[in-house]
């Protein structure tokens, strides 16, 4: 199973005056979000479903990266990924879509760094657009465990 970690692109802080949940990407966030996605589909990163946070920031990353991969249709909010996703979260929707090979999960800091750390053994920090690609063998053990194949920042995949 391949699992792509993906960190919301860079948003409005800290002047944001509104609620956190609706704090939006900023003009730069957008424009890196729309290059590193490019650099997914060259990467060809074909999720089967992309699994979103409900706050604005994380949802407008995904459409960004469901455009540039066309999958649109595809993308799907989920509560498990607000803001304290963890490792039981993560495995609640790997039960959740059992039968999909390639899922790809975009939220919050730290909790991707943090579930990528629990699952490869790697520490992974996660700026503002980064990616992980981790490969999970025996997705249905009790102890979750993967492989980091790769790790990019939003910058890297737009100059890839």
């Amino acid at each position: 199973m391949h699992l792509y970690f993906v960190r919301h692109g860079l948003a409005h802080w800290p002047a944001w005056p509104g609620n956190d949940a609706e704090r939006p990407l900023n003009r730069d966030g957008q424009l890196i979000m729309e290059a590193a996605a490019q650099g997914l589909s060259r990467r060809a990163v074909r999720p089967e479903l992309i699994l979103h946070s409900p706050l604005l920031r994380a949802r407008q990353t995904a459409e960004i990266i469901a455009a540039a991969l066309d999958c649109t249709e595809r993308l799907r909010e989920h509560h498990l990924l607000e803001p304290g996703f963890n490792p039981k979260a993560l495995r609640d929707l790997l039960r959740e879509h059992e039968s999909a090979a390639r899922l790809m999960f975009v939220g919050h800091a730290p909790d991707m760094g943090e579930v990528v750390a629990h699952l490869t053994g790697h520490a992974a920090k996660f700026k503002e657009g980064t990616v992980a690609h981790v490969k999970v063998k025996e997705p249905e053990k009790k102890h979750l465990k993967g492989k980091l194949e790769w790790l990019a920042t939003a910058d890297e995949l737009a100059g890839e």
